[in-house]
């Protein structure tokens, strides 16, 4: 659910299309992104990646996941192990731990995400689990380009029809939302158990 009128949608959409044809830094800036995608503050990245470091499981595979800061040139914050962390990059950290917490393991399941970003949450989640099939939903430029991320990444991709998902996740992009409001604005997802961020 956009927060934002037609027109600066229609703005927002036609920066995104750039954005994703030339990689044109300026888009970071707009203040169109800024209305839908943020950093974490410099306290809160760290408070995450404290969470992290004491869950053993998924410390074990920080290497793995800090790969997402080789994506770009990532604000980063000097976090205990005298590591240098990406504050988006201790953001999906933290939804993994939440995850983790609520769901216990996601092997085998099959995901779709709702607002796909640059791809950082979807490779935090295929590295942490073997799901089975996760599925990106966005407009296609946004798509195009978390796919190709997620292939520098190391993650094989296919395009195909969704036809069943045991859990969608929908992470800055449809937290607007209560899970009775999304029951009756869409019948497909209503039967999928949903996550939203923040």
């Amino acid at each position: 659910m956009w927060i934002i009128g037609p027109e600066e949608q229609n703005k927002y959409l036609t920066e995104l299309r750039g954005f994703v044809a030339t990689g044109n830094k300026a888009f970071l800036c707009n203040r169109l992104y800024k209305s839908v995608i943020g950093s974490p503050p410099t306290a809160q990245a760290i408070a995450f990646y404290y969470g992290i470091m004491k869950d053993k499981e998924i410390y074990a595979k920080i290497e793995d996941l800090l790969k997402l800061d080789t994506i770009g040139a990532p604000t980063q914050v000097k976090v205990k192990d005298k590591r240098f962390v990406g504050l988006n990059t201790t953001r999906y950290l933290d939804t993994i731990r939440l995850l983790k917490e609520n769901f216990n393991n996601l092997n085998d399941y099959n995901i779709t995400e709702i607002g796909v970003g640059f791809g950082g949450l979807a490779h935090c989640i295929k590295t942490m689990w073997n799901v089975k099939n996760y599925h990106l939903i966005d407009f296609t430029e946004a798509i195009n380009f978390a796919s190709d991320n997620l292939k520098q990444l190391g993650h094989t991709s296919q395009r195909g029809a969704i036809y069943n998902s045991d859990l969608a996740i929908a992470e800055y992009s449809i937290t607007e939302h209560t899970e009775d409001s999304l029951s009756v604005n869409s019948n497909k997802l209503s039967s999928v158990r949903i996550v939203t961020g923040n």
